[in-house]
């Protein structure tokens, strides 16, 4: 495997992992030749960064693909928040996080203190898990949604709510862990096709069309219970 990835003060744990160096915000070219990659895994990425650039690395995905090679995606589903949100599932969305689970008995949980998150609404949640920095919970944006606007936009038009909720986010370099951006199958597809990939596959946990990627101990580790699986080959 070359490894791919971004070296910054957040993910500086994982940098003695980087094999390339590679910024997707500067849209640009993989460092890598066509037709040269068998697979390439992208897990928990294009949720981070912005309609262009994902377009631009599904693309590049592609033209470094070799014929038949295979491209798995693994992404948080926004559909899956939603839903949640439409049930008013509290547990889903970790309101109570200090309840559910010892691992999360901390002063903060998502770098947010404890009793903040207690009386937080369940759309401040959805924000903070989907579109962080619009959340009224995180201090660090002036731009934030209330229960009230959420609600009037997201029971008016699901997709276009979430569509509004993402262009009011950019990317932040110093904040490259927030979620700027939403998926769900359809707009992972109708993406994947634009890059020029015909045969789309809705995948699972587990269950990939490669023997290599069916192994959960190296891969889709991820919060499978949220997260969305798609293939394509080339």
């Amino acid at each position: 495997w070359t490894n791919i990835d971004y070296h910054n003060n957040f993910y500086d744990k994982d940098r003695h992992f980087i094999n390339i160096e590679y910024d997707l915000m500067k849209i640009e070219k993989l460092p890598i030749e066509s037709n040269s990659a068998e697979i390439v895994y992208i897990s928990h990425v294009l949720e981070h960064i912005s309609d262009s650039a994902a377009h631009n690395i599904l693309s590049e995905c592609y033209r470094i693909l070799k014929p038949n090679g295979l491209l798995r995606i693994v992404q948080p589903d926004i559909d899956c928040y939603y839903n949640a949100y439409k049930r008013g599932d509290q547990v889903f969305f970790g309101k109570y996080p200090k309840n559910l689970s010892s691992k999360l008995w901390e002063e903060k949980w998502f770098g947010v203190p404890m009793d903040v998150l207690e009386q937080a609404s369940i759309e401040d949640m959805f924000l903070l898990y989907c579109f962080r920095s619009l959340s009224p919970i995180v201090t660090d944006n002036h731009i934030k949604i209330n229960s009230a606007e959420f609600k009037r936009l997201i029971n008016k038009n699901y997709i276009h709510a979430i569509n509004y909720f993402s262009s009011l986010c950019s990317f932040n370099y110093d904040h490259p862990e927030y979620h700027i951006n939403w998926f769900n199958k359809d707009k992972l597809t109708s993406f994947l096709r634009s890059a020029k990939f015909e045969d789309v596959i809705l995948s699972a946990y587990g269950k990939s069309v490669s023997p290599i990627l069916r192994n959960t101990d190296l891969f889709d580790t991820t919060v499978p219970e949220v997260s969305l699986y798609v293939e394509a080959i080339k």
